[in-house]
């Protein structure tokens, strides 16, 4: 559900603590939802799948798989929502942007 859309809408918040070299990926229905020529979804487990084998490559590397991961498994198949994905690493207190 969009967050802040709906006034009734039940939201909660909590705190993660991220460690340095954790990656964070949000990403749109859109990602999770694309679909194939036979009318199949990328799904979750997929996208689990490639962020497994993009394990501590930088942000934009990462970024880039899964863009490049949903665009393979569509074969050109005309999409009917946003694919939009961001891609976060922390790393670590002090640490130069970049990675």
């Amino acid at each position: 559900m969009p967050v802040g859309l709906f006034d009734f809408a039940p939201y909660t918040s909590s705190k993660l603590t991220l460690a340095a070299g954790d990656t964070m990926v949000l990403y749109s229905d859109g990602v999770t939802e694309a679909q194939s020529v036979d009318g199949s979804e990328f799904g979750e487990a997929r996208l689990v799948d490639v962020m497994k084998e993009q394990q501590g490559k930088p942000a934009g590397e990462v970024l880039k798989h899964v863009i490049d991961a949903v665009t393979a498994f569509t074969h050109g198949a005309e999409q009917y929502d946003d694919i939009t994905a961001l891609v976060i690493r922390y790393l670590g207190p002090g640490s130069a942007a970049g990675g």
